[in-house]
């Protein structure tokens, strides 16, 4: 049998992304006004509450657009560097893909802020309200979110406040219950109020750091 599926069209704008609850914030922001940029910011920092495992504030990440009028796009690159205290000869091939030596510096906030500073219309407050409220009041698990979360249950197993949230009495949860994240949702509260500097300076970064390092990681607030 074949599957037919129409074409998505529409008059002023389109969002597409890995979940469908980060592609209506995004559609939201165009609805109430807001430009693609301002759309992308939505659409990313709600993938990190429904898509965890590959998508968050703690990474990294690029950005193309084209700004109206210009005859060229714009590439913003915010892949941070290795942490200054990494000690290449301590790290095995293996830890390079898994675990906490495996993290660069996180660039994902320092890049949404800098494109919404130059292209943005909207405020962080607005444009992390769907992550916020998909944090607190729960998003259900999808057959690829618990494919994930199964594969990797080993490894979250030993990160208390990991396990807590992604392996609900000790296993990894099932398609179609609901995942509440809610110090993600207070992080991001904090972030809307103070900006990027409580992540890269303040209480964020250093709770980020303290854990990181007590796994065996590098990070540290320089």
């Amino acid at each position: 049998m074949t599957v037919m599926r129409p074409a998505v069209m529409g008059r002023n704008g389109v969002v597409a992304s890995a979940h469908p609850a980060a592609s209506l914030a995004g559609l939201k922001v165009l609805i109430n006004g807001g430009n693609a940029v301002d759309a992308a910011v939505a659409v990313a920092s709600t993938l990190n509450v429904a898509e965890p495992y590959m998508s968050g504030i703690g990474g990294d990440g690029v950005m193309l657009f084209t700004a109206p009028g210009a005859s060229h796009p714009i590439a913003l690159d915010y892949c941070g560097p290795a942490p200054s205290q990494v000690k290449p000869g301590e790290i095995t091939w293996d830890q390079t893909f898994n675990g906490p030596r495996a993290s660069l510096v996180p660039g994902a906030l320092g890049g949404w802020v800098a494109a919404l500073e130059r292209y943005g219309t909207r405020s962080l407050g607005e444009l992390f309200a769907d992550a916020i409220d998909l944090a607190e009041n729960g998003s259900p698990v999808t057959f690829r979110n618990a494919e994930f979360i199964s594969t990797a249950a080993e490894h979250i197993r030993p990160h208390a406040n990991a396990a807590e949230t992604f392996l609900p009495g000790g296993s990894p949860p099932r398609p179609g219950s609901i995942i509440r994240q809610g110090r993600l949702a207070r992080t991001y509260r904090t972030l809307a109020e103070s900006g990027p500097d409580a992540f890269y300076r303040g209480p964020v970064g250093e709770e980020l750091c303290r854990a990181t390092q007590e796994a065996g990681g590098y990070l540290t607030m320089d």
